[in-house]
């Protein structure tokens, strides 16, 4: 069926309701529909453009219950024009405000079938109040889990293929090392091929330049070593250096240690 794809983005987070207005804005232009004033009067504290007099800001937890009660009728709105899901991309970068909200959202919504919500997030970085949302909603039967696992190189070469770039999916077997057949890092490892212009070069030599640098994947891997012990960042480190032939016993012998030493960080 027809639907939006909405998205966080990296700052959001320093911002109260910066993802909240973008998501109700891009759904008006997307959608038009008339909401009731005290509607619009409710969510022109995040979009101005709605009241030449927006109220006064929230000084009880009616007046917030109110104003969420407004952004959820906002989004439910929608599906009065055959819209019948709502996709919320790069949730770990929504702001507080905004997260706190569209909570409100899916609880209030959550119950009609005839809208639906997808939610995707990276693993291992969403706030500790986020994890246990979802872990709550898991546990209550209302959602249900899609883990995106990494492609192996079967699916990769179907993904290539699927681009419609001639000679792409002769590079299945660098990508797929250079990426590990994580989606995200596959996609951007395409789009810097194109932005630096070597992927015609690439193609013919069946190998990716050397050396190669994704700038957008660098800060992702390098957020996610921060969140490491330093024992399994050591291990990483062994990886990065011994890349296909990185196994547990060289490991072991690289950092000099017995194996099940390893074993905690190794899982």
């Amino acid at each position: 069926g027809n639907g939006i794809v909405f998205e966080a983005r990296p700052g959001d987070q320093q911002v109260a309701y910066a993802t909240l207005s973008r998501i109700l804005r891009q759904g008006r232009q997307k959608v038009s529909v008339t909401l009731e004033p005290w509607v619009s009067r409710e969510l022109s504290r995040i979009l101005p453009e709605l009241s030449t007099e927006p109220p006064p800001a929230l000084q009880s937890e009616e007046e917030k219950l109110r104003f969420f009660e407004a952004i959820a009728l906002a989004l439910a709105s929608l599906k009065q024009e055959v819209i019948e899901t709502l996709v919320f991309d790069d949730w770990q970068f929504m702001d507080s405000s905004s997260r706190e909200a569209m909570q409100y959202t899916l609880s209030r919504l959550g119950s009609d079938e005839s809208l639906r919500f997808l939610i995707a997030y990276r693993k291992g970085e969403l706030s500790q109040e986020a994890e246990r949302y979802f872990k709550e909603a898991l546990q209550g039967g209302s959602t249900t889990l899609v883990s995106v696992k990494p492609l192996p190189s079967s699916a990769l070469t179907q993904l290539l293929s699927g681009l419609e770039i001639a000679g792409l999916a002769q590079l299945t077997t660098a990508i797929h090392r250079y990426t590990g057949g994580n989606p995200l890092f596959v996609i951007e490892t395409i789009k810097t091929l194109f932005e630096t212009s070597e992927l015609e070069t690439a193609i013919g030599k069946g190998q990716l330049p050397q050396p190669f640098v994704v700038s957008k994947v660098g800060p992702l891997i390098r957020k996610r070593l921060e969140r490491l012990t330093p024992s399994a960042l050591q291990l990483a480190q062994v990886a990065a250096i011994t890349g296909t032939e990185f196994n547990l016993e060289v490991a072991s012998s690289m950092l000099s240690v017995e194996p099940l030493e390893l074993s905690p960080s190794w899982v």
